[in-house]
């Protein structure tokens, strides 16, 4: 069995596979990249194109070995995580046009975030 974890800072990519074996967790692989200023501001991607590009090379520089490019566990920074639970009338449930403009009033409206 493997995993392989990324975390993604404004500053650095740290990518770990991780094998279990015997009911013993070891690391296989691992790499850490410095990223340049403005590819991550404030938690949220500025600069997908780059930031896809330094994960794939710190993946395929990883050591002792390169890291597959699937299966990746990532978590999302706690400040740019929200849960708002809500429970939609049962006409809307099955209606997924409607449910997904609900989902955007709702997100709009509970998400201090700009909705751009």
């Amino acid at each position: 069995n493997e995993a392989t974890g990324l975390d993604i800072s404004d500053s650095t990519i740290e990518v770990v596979s991780l094998t279990m074996s015997k009911n013993k967790l070891t690391i296989a692989s691992l790499n850490r990249s410095v990223l340049p200023s403005g590819v991550v501001v404030g938690g949220l991607v500025a600069d997908p194109k780059k930031l896809t590009e330094i994960i794939l090379n710190t993946l395929a520089k990883a050591k002792p070995s390169p890291i597959a490019k699937n299966n990746l566990i990532f978590g999302l920074p706690e400040r740019h995580f929200y849960t708002y639970n809500f429970k939609p009338e049962p006409v809307l449930a099955n209606n997924h046009l409607a449910l997904n403009e609900l989902a955007k009033e709702l997100a709009a409206k509970h998400i201090p975030l700009p909705v751009d």
